[in-house]
C-alpha cells in the first residue's frame, strides 16, 4: 500500500481553517485560517522523503503539492 502511495502525487496543506462554510471542503470551518509554522512544515517533508526513500524502492517517482487548503478565501495572499 504505501508503495503505491510514493508512486503518486499528493498534498502537503500550508494551512487550516475557513470563514466559509462548504460542505464540500474539508478545512475547519467558520473559523479564520491559520497557517502551520515552518519548522512543522519541514519536519513533514523530512519525514516524507524518508518514507519515499524507503517505500519507493529507491527510486520514488512522486509529486509532492504545497497548498492552502482553500485557494477560494486567499487567492492573493499564500504565505
Amino acid at each position: 500500500m504505501l508503495q503505491e502511495y510514493f508512486r503518486g502525487a499528493f498534498a502537503i496543506f500550508t494551512s487550516n481553517g475557513c470563514i466559509f462554510g462548504c460542505d464540500w471542503c474539508m478545512a475547519e470551518k467558520k473559523r479564520p485560517e491559520k497557517f502551520r509554522s515552518l519548522e512543522a512544515l519541514k519536519d513533514e517533508v523530512a519525514t516524507l522523503a524518508k518514507m519515499a526513500r524507503l517505500y519507493g524502492e529507491g527510486d520514488p517517482d512522486t509529486t509532492v503539492y504545497l497548498s492552502t487548503l482553500d485557494g477560494i478565501q486567499n487567492p492573493s495572499k499564500m504565505e
